[in-house]
């Protein structure tokens, strides 16, 4: 909950609590945050989304996260892709600033070409690869390193090969998050997806 310089609440965040990291941050789902005295949300996080919510002067921040295979051993971590600035100013109301924060992780040549020789072993044999949700982040975080074989596999999967709906699900997801950075950053070239 946010107070205004006298103590009465501006803004208050909802949702289902997972953790509490501070005393004023917080992990939830189905994250909601309102203007005190307004019905609807200013802002409304999807129920499958996890976010972190910051307290911070004069507003919240709502980091949305999202899991993908970048910790040690590729275990999968949540990672934030875009802040939400709320705030509550007296003359305008309230007021949402949404920014791309995602930064990609390090990968070094040997995992880069790791990612780009196991997709290509996928291909080859779909049933062989134990893990291809985690190839999919392998192959995001290669194609964000700016491989251009990790970028082509990226853009060319779902005209490559054939998945279950889980598992395009997460390529299309690594997908626009792909799109999503080239957009914000100019560090790396959009896809042209092949459909």
């Amino acid at each position: 909950m946010v107070k205004d310089a006298v103590g009465l609440p501006v803004l208050v965040a909802c949702g289902d609590l997972s953790e509490r990291l501070a005393p004023d941050r917080a992990r939830a789902e189905e994250v909601a945050v309102y203007a005190c005295g307004t019905p609807e949300p200013v802002l409304s996080l999807s129920p499958l989304d996890a976010a972190e919510v910051h307290e911070v002067p004069g507003g919240l921040e709502v980091f949305e996260l999202a899991s993908w295979p970048f910790g040690k051993a590729e275990e999968w971590i949540d990672v934030p892709v875009w802040k939400n600035a709320v705030a509550v100013f007296p003359d305008l109301g309230p007021r949402v600033e949404r920014t791309f924060v995602f930064q990609p992780p390090k990968l070094s040549a040997e995992e880069i070409r790791a990612a780009v020789v196991g997709y290509a072993s996928w291909l080859r044999k779909p049933d062989a690869i134990e893990n291809p949700e985690a190839m999919a982040g392998r192959i995001l975080a290669a194609a964000l390193s700016g491989n251009a074989e990790a970028r082509h596999a990226l853009a060319s999967w779902n005209a490559d090969t054939r998945v279950d709906d889980d598992l395009a699900e997460i390529w299309t997801d690594a997908s626009q998050l792909y799109q999503a950075y080239a957009a914000a950053t100019g560090k790396v070239p959009v896809l042209e997806e092949k459909k």
